[in-house]
């Protein structure tokens, strides 16, 4: 089994990304859709594979911090 993760070249602390299947989406009519994203820290996850902690940059949860994979960002700049 291949378990390579097709991530960013160069992800940062403070950099904006896009994740693809944002579930906090602000639109009711699509529950999962591209939403931005800062990277507030560099982390693997529990499981080992390359991971950040991100903030959504709208919406209701623009306060709160969520532990992902980094391979789900893209467009980071």
């Amino acid at each position: 089994m291949n378990l390579a993760h097709a991530a960013p070249a160069a992800v940062d602390e403070g950099m904006t990304c896009t994740v693809a299947d944002g579930w906090w989406s602000l639109d009711p009519e699509r529950p999962s859709q591209p939403e931005p994203v800062k990277v507030v820290k560099l982390k693997s996850l529990t499981t080992g594979e390359p991971g950040v902690w991100v903030q959504p940059a709208r919406g209701k949860l623009t306060d709160q911090q969520m532990h992902i994979a980094l391979r789900r960002l893209s467009d980071c700049h």
